[in-house]
């Protein structure tokens, strides 16, 4: 049976150097009736790449973005860690997010008498694609209209009222938020680290490319857990 609203934990990840994003996040999803929980992000400015392959964070060789890409890491991997530690499914955000005003009770209905799951994701980036299981083998991948959201439409969004449904999800990028079950945690921890460049093929578009980040790592894997997006 899926865990009930109040077993949630709610998490948002936040540099100690940028306490007024942390601030702005609190106002913007005041609305969303979470009880919110600050965690301390992991500077990756802060982990050299000898340390990111000594706490088996990496491959040797793995080529990245940027340093700051270690850190989202790690940040979330700790948090799949207390998952487990815990046996506790948590929300987790990070500090830019916007959370719609109904989100709890529609997170409620969403998930009420659904067999067991390992990550629901509660929003992805906007400028890449999505695919998603329809049904059967039928998988649909497609892109959104608007690729960079604006400020205003954003404040919208947290109010519109639209109705929501989920789906098996095949592939959708960034990790802005989601929920995790312990279950979930424990699998994505075994397959994600170390990360690699691993191959990504993508059958709706016929794109293919290298892992480059942690949501990379876990795209590689959607298909092999009970995950789902909306």
């Amino acid at each position: 049976m899926s865990p009930g609203f109040d077993d949630f934990h709610c998490y948002v990840i936040n540099l100690d150097r940028t306490p007024q994003r942390m601030a702005v996040f609190l106002g913007q999803n005041a609305d969303a009736g979470l009880s919110f929980r600050r965690f301390a992000a992991v500077d990756g400015n802060a982990v050299s790449e000898e340390e990111a392959l000594r706490l088996n964070i990496i491959k040797p060789g793995t080529t990245w973005q940027s340093r700051a890409t270690i850190g989202v890491a790690m940040s979330h991997k700790t948090l799949w860690e207390k998952a487990v530690a815990e046996q506790r499914p948590l929300m987790i955000f990070e500090d830019d997010a916007y959370i719609r005003h109904d989100f709890r009770s529609r997170f409620t209905s969403l998930v009420a008498g659904m067999a067991a799951w390992d990550i629901v994701l509660l929003g992805y980036n906007t400028d890449s694609i999505v695919e998603l299981r329809v049904a059967g083998e039928f998988d649909f991948g497609g892109l959104f209209s608007i690729r960079a959201p604006t400020v205003p439409q954003l404040q919208k969004f947290v109010r519109v009222e639209d109705p929501v449904g989920l789906f098996r999800l095949r592939y959708a990028f960034g990790i802005c938020a989601y929920a995790i079950t312990p279950a979930g945690a424990e699998k994505l921890l075994a397959r994600c680290f170390p990360m690699d460049n691993r191959l990504m093929v993508f059958k709706a578009t016929g794109r293919q490319f290298n892992a480059y980040s942690i949501d990379c790592m876990m795209n590689v894997f959607y298909g092999e857990l009970a995950a789902y997006a909306g």
